[in-house]
């Protein structure tokens, strides 16, 4: 297979533009302190209430304005300056992180202050999302754009190494407070980065009109069949393909008899996984979307493995595969939907890119349960490599021999 061809330095040629170098360094700062909070958040909330139902409430709190209010920032980011919102956005981060920060290591803090910061930087990311994902085409040109989305990937991914352990250690040693502090300092250099940049697209011109302008995107990702077709590779990806985290806890007490241990290093093993497949769709050109089929096709054969594993490192070994297969699937969509977007366009079908997904994760854990339920662990995550796997194989035709999508 070449889906680590070309060379892998290919991988990192949008950082020849200073521009792009300067957001992405501020991006991995950004990512590294967001992890950290994310986990210092969590465990603050069960330490004052020890109840995973707040948990819970917590998450949906966090992500709830995000799948319910992506298309309509989609539809405002390109009306508005990318570079004025995501100003807008980083601001209003600092802020809340320094809220939050202030309040639990004053001892102030009380859940409810969680829960509705939490709901505040949910909203923040809504709009966040869109109009960073869409900003980086003013950063770098077209050819180096799939490069640019795929670093911001694996930043992103080591990220989720990376932040947590270190939270951990904060944890344990100064408390949650410092998490928040140093996240609202992360924040900065980013901002700094965005402010530094030129920003060359200008808002589009005309009256916002929401119902036209959401169907206009609508209409067009429906119309252009690769688009229409990635989409639906990317919900049975997030919905089927990525069940298996919603069982994984279960999956290695019960199948695997381990430990909390042997959980991390399976999360470890996925995330690893999904830095390199981010790298890997970094080295594809503009014609990346040719190996999204084999992305997909790989994380079933992977998913399968990892229903059959009889031990820790074996699993292990299947989720290396399995992160890296879905980070390059998900990098390389997003990079063809970009690329292939026009301007005024581009943030709404983004924002219809992140909404697919995220509305079909949680509605592919709740199969994944009942599922698991019903018929057992290893027979719920088969079946989700099972309908990644027909779903790869349904999707080779739309690629003509000539190399070039249809229409």
């Amino acid at each position: 297979m070449d889906l680590l061809s070309p060379s892998l330095a290919f991988a990192f040629r949008a950082l020849r533009h200073p521009a792009f170098r300067r957001y992405w360094l501020g991006w991995a700062i950004s990512v590294l302190g967001s992890w950290m909070q994310t986990l210092a958040q969590g465990w603050l909330v069960f330490r004052l209430t020890n109840s995973p139902q707040v948990l819970g409430l917590l998450t949906a709190l966090r992500f709830g304005p995000t799948l319910l209010g992506l298309p309509l920032a989609g539809v405002l980011t390109d009306y508005v300056s990318r570079k004025r919102l995501l100003v807008m956005t980083q601001a209003a981060s600092i802020m809340q992180a320094s809220v939050l920060a202030g309040l639990t290591l004053s001892g102030q803090v009380r859940v409810w202050h969680v829960l509705l910061l939490a709901l505040v930087q949910g909203c923040i990311d809504t709009v966040d999302m869109p109009s960073r994902q869409s900003f980086q085409a003013e950063l770098v040109p077209v050819a180096d754009l799939q490069s640019a989305i795929s670093l911001n990937s694996a930043v992103f991914n080591a990220g989720r190494l990376v932040g947590p352990a270190l939270a951990g250690l904060v944890v344990a040693e100064v408390g949650e407070g410092w998490c928040f502090a140093l996240n609202a300092v992360s924040f900065v250099p980013f901002l700094l980065a965005v402010l530094a940049a030129s920003g060359s697209a200008s808002p589009r011109p005309g009256c916002l009109d929401v119902r036209r302008d959401l169907a206009e995107g609508m209409v067009f990702a429906w119309n252009c069949k690769p688009i229409r077709r990635l989409l639906t590779g990317v919900f049975v990806t997030a919905a089927f393909g990525l069940s298996y985290s919603t069982l994984l806890p279960a999956f290695a007490g019960v199948v695997l008899r381990s430990d909390a241990r042997g959980y991390g290093l399976l999360l470890a093993a996925s995330g690893l996984g999904a830095v390199v497949g981010s790298l890997g769709a970094a080295t594809r050109t503009s014609r990346g979307w040719q190996v999204v089929g084999r992305f997909q096709l790989l994380l079933g054969l992977a998913l399968t493995l990892l229903a059959l594993a009889g031990s820790l490192w074996l699993a292990a070994a299947a989720l290396v595969l399995s992160g890296f297969s879905i980070a390059g699937q998900l990098a390389t969509t997003n990079g063809y939907i970009q690329i292939h977007s026009p301007d005024h366009l581009r943030a709404r079908l983004v924002s219809l890119y992140i909404w697919v997904f995220s509305g079909s994760t949680p509605l592919g854990g709740l199969v994944a349960g009942f599922l698991a339920e019903q018929f057992g662990l290893v027979t719920a995550i088969a079946a989700g490599g099972g309908a990644c796997v027909a779903a790869a194989l349904s999707q080779g035709g739309w690629v003509r021999s000539t190399g070039q999508p249809e229409r």
